[in-house]
């Protein structure tokens, strides 16, 4: 499935019209009928985080499948995959070391965790690399 008919998919089960999910996720009509009638094969990530958010669903359940999307920060593929790895390692040391952020500021590090994760290859990152980030961005 692709996430055109899977936007399709969730709008007809719940019951809304374009307009109606363009309320709700704050996406613009354009964008949402560009991802349904395919003309958009590669939302971006904050497009795909604000439909899930609508819907109620994950990010995970609108691609179904890894696919290439695009980040609002670079022309490179996206990696589902290496994006959950850099989320759980945010989350891990967020919670291990009992630092609350907002949600903008969570969403900002995870985004420069994985950056860096993509540009290194590197599948892990330790916490002082986080704690580097943190200090670098805030």
């Amino acid at each position: 499935m692709t996430v055109a008919s899977n936007v399709q998919n969730i709008m007809k089960k719940k019951g809304w019209t374009i307009v109606q999910t363009s309320q709700k996720s704050s996406v613009p009509q354009i964008t949402i009928k560009s991802i349904i009638y395919g003309k958009s094969i590669n939302p971006k990530l904050e497009t795909l985080e604000k439909l899930a958010k609508a819907f109620d669903c994950s990010i995970n359940e609108l691609t179904q499948k890894h696919i290439s999307i695009k980040t609002s920060n670079n022309n490179d593929d996206f990696d589902l995959k290496l994006f959950n790895i850099a989320s759980g390692e945010v989350e891990k040391y967020l919670t291990d070391k009992k630092i609350n952020f907002d949600k903008n500021k969570t969403i900002k590090l995870i985004n420069s965790v994985y950056s860096l994760m993509q540009t290194k290859n590197n599948k892990k990152i330790d916490d002082e690399m986080i704690n580097w980030i943190i200090n670098t961005i805030f």
